[in-house]
C-alpha cells in the first residue's frame, strides 16, 4: 500500500513586493528628501546661516541612505520571526487586560456604587420641590463643624491636651476630621447635631457621593464604601423586635431603594464580607425624626450594630433634641460635633454657584457662551446679595445662615427675578407660600384641588396641630 504523498507546509504569503519595495523606499529616502527640501528652501530665500546648519543633517541623511539598504534587507528577514513572536505576547496582554477589567467592572462594589452615588447626586431639599433641582457638586458649600462637647466619653481632657486645634477651632471639615481616624479612632464614631436646614442630609449626601465618584483622595481619606440609611424611611422596621441585621437591612432594604438598585445582584454575604472586614463607613441620618416611643429601640439597634462591625466607620446625624433626650448609649459614640451657621462667605458662595448653575441651565449653548453667561450670573448673584446685606433687613441676613432658608430665597428670587425681597420674615414666608402653592403651578399649568386662601388655611391649622404635638 503506497502511503500518501504529504503536502507542502503551508507558508503564510509574503508582502507584496511592491508594497515592500515601496515601504524599503520610504524608509531610506523620506528623511534625506525632508532635509533636502528644507536646504533648498533655504537657498531659494538666500538664508544662508540656516542653510549652513542644515547642511550637515543633510550630509547625515544621504549617508542613512546608503546604509539601510543592507541593513533593511537583513532586519526584515529577522523582523518577520520577531513580529510573530510578539504579536503572541501582544495578544496575551490583550485578553489578560480584557479579564482584569471585565473583574474591575463587574467587581460588586463598583456596581453598588454606581447606584448609591445616583441617590445622591442631586441637590434635593426633603419637604421643599425646588424649581430647578441642581447637582449637588455644583452647590455644596462645606460646612464648618464643631466639637459640641469636649467631655463626651474619650474625647474629654486627654484628648484636648493631644490635639487642642481640632477640639477648639470652629472651622473644622468633616473630611479633615475623618482624615484623624487612623490615630484617632474616636473620630469613626461620631454624631453631627445640628438645628434643622442647617445641611445635616446634605451633608451625608456629599460624603456618599464623593466616595462613589471616587474624589475622595484629594481628602487623603482612607478608601471606605459608603452606605447611606435615612432613619425616616426605615424606623419602623428597625423598632421591631425582629428588626434585620446591618448586612440585611443593606441587602434587602437599603439597596433595592437605590436608583437601579433592583437591577443589580450583589453576591451572597456581600454586605456581611464588607462589615466584617471593616470597609464601610455608614452613615444613618435623622435620628430625631424617629418617633419618640421608637427612639429607645432605634437606638439599641445602632449600638448593636456598632458592637457587632466595631471594624466600620460610623456617623448618625441628629437635631440635638432628639439625641440628647432620645439616644439611649451615648457612650457609643465617641465624637460629638455640631454644624455652625453659614457666615457671610458661605451663603455668598452659593448663591454665586447657584445663579451659575440656573443660568447655564436656562441659557442655550451655554458652554461656548460660558463668558456671557457668568457674566449674567454674577449680575443676579450680585443683585441678591445686596438686597441680603441691606442694613435696614437684618431678618433676612439671619435667615441667610441657615442653608435650607437660603435656599427658599434663591429660589424665590429666582422665580421673581424682577421683584425685591419682602422686608420681613413673615411677609417672605408667605410669599413662598404663594409661589408654592398658586404662582408655580399656575406657571407650570397644574390644577390644584384648593384655592390660595384655603391651602392656607390648611397649612395654618397643620402647623398649629404640629406645633402642639411638638413635631414641628
Amino acid at each position: 500500500m503506497t502511503n500518501p504523498t504529504p503536502s507542502p507546509k503551508a507558508t503564510p504569503p509574503s508582502t507584496h513586493p511592491a508594497i515592500q519595495w515601496f515601504a524599503t523606499f520610504a524608509i531610506r529616502f523620506a528623511p534625506l528628501g525632508g532635509s533636502l527640501g528644507i536646504l533648498g528652501s533655504f537657498l531659494w530665500n538666500q538664508e544662508w546661516f540656516n542653510a549652513l546648519l542644515m547642511f550637515p543633517p543633510t550630509v547625515a541623511t544621504t549617508i542613512w541612505a546608503g546604509y539601510s539598504k543592507s541593513f533593511l534587507e537583513n532586519i526584515g528577514k529577522r523582523s518577520e520571526t520577531w513580529g510573530e513572536h510578539n504579536s503572541n505576547i501582544f495578544a496575551n496582554w490583550v485578553e489578560q487586560s480584557a479579564r482584569t477589567l471585565a473583574r474591575i467592572v463587574t467587581k460588586p462594589e463598583v456596581r453598588y456604587l454606581e447606584c448609591q452615588k445616583r441617590d445622591c447626586v442631586y441637590n434635593d431639599i426633603e419637604g421643599y420641590e425646588q424649581r430647578n433641582v441642581l447637582l449637588l457638586r455644583d452647590v455644596f458649600v462645606p460646612l464648618r463643624l464643631t466639637h459640641a462637647d469636649y467631655a463626651c466619653g474619650p474625647m474629654g481632657s486627654g484628648n484636648l491636651r493631644r490635639t487642642p486645634e481640632l477640639l477648639l477651632r470652629e472651622d473644622l471639615t468633616i473630611w479633615e476630621l475623618l482624615r484623624q481616624v487612623p490615630r484617632r479612632p474616636d473620630y469613626g464614631r461620631m454624631v453631627i447635631l445640628a438645628k434643622g436646614g442647617y445641611g445635616k442630609t446634605t451633608l451625608l449626601r456629599h460624603i456618599a457621593y464623593t466616595y462613589c465618584e471616587q474624589t475622595y483622595r484629594k481628602f487623603k481619606v482612607l478608601l471606605k464604601v459608603p452606605v447611606l440609611i435615612y432613619l425616616r424611611r426605615w424606623w419602623n422596621l428597625l423598632a421591631q423586635a425582629d428588626a434585620p441585621d446591618l448586612p440585611t437591612l443593606m441587602t434587602d432594604h437599603h439597596i433595592p431603594v437605590l436608583p437601579g438598585g433592583k437591577d443589580i445582584t450583589m453576591p451572597v454575604d456581600w454586605a456581611k464580607t464588607l462589615l466584617e472586614q471593616g470597609g464601610a463607613l455608614v452613615m444613618v441620618d435623622g435620628f430625631d425624626e424617629v418617633a419618640e416611643a421608637q427612639r429607645t429601640a432605634v437606638s439599641g439597634w445602632l449600638n448593636q450594630q456598632m458592637q457587632w462591625y466595631p471594624k466600620n466607620w460610623f456617623i448618625l446625624t441628629s437635631r440635638h433634641d432628639g439625641y440628647n433626650q432620645g439616644y439611649e448609649g451615648k457612650h457609643h459614640f465617641k465624637s460629638t460635633v455640631s454644624v455652625q451657621e453659614f457666615k457671610p462667605e458661605q451663603w455668598q458662595r452659593f448663591i454665586h454657584q447657584w445663579f451659575l448653575c440656573t443660568e447655564r441651565g436656562r441659557r442655550a449653548d451655554s458652554d461656548r457662551n460660558i463668558t456671557t453667561v457668568k457674566s449674567a450670573a454674577e449680575d443676579r448673584a450680585n443683585a441678591l446679595i445686596a438686597q441680603i446685606e441691606a442694613p435696614e433687613r437684618p431678618d433676612l441676613a439671619e435667615m441667610a445662615t441657615n442653608p435650607l432658608m437660603l435656599s427658599m430665597l434663591t429660589s424665590w428670587y429666582q422665580f421673581y427675578h424682577t421683584k425685591t425681597l419682602p422686608r420681613y420674615r413673615a411677609e417672605l414666608y408667605g410669599s413662598i407660600i404663594k409661589m408654592q402653592l398658586k404662582d408655580r403651578p399656575e406657571a407650570k399649568g397644574v390644577e390644584l384641588p384648593l384655592p390660595l386662601k384655603d391651602s392656607r388655611r390648611v397649612l395654618q391649622w397643620l402647623a398649629m396641630a404640629m406645633q402642639a404635638n411638638k413635631t414641628l
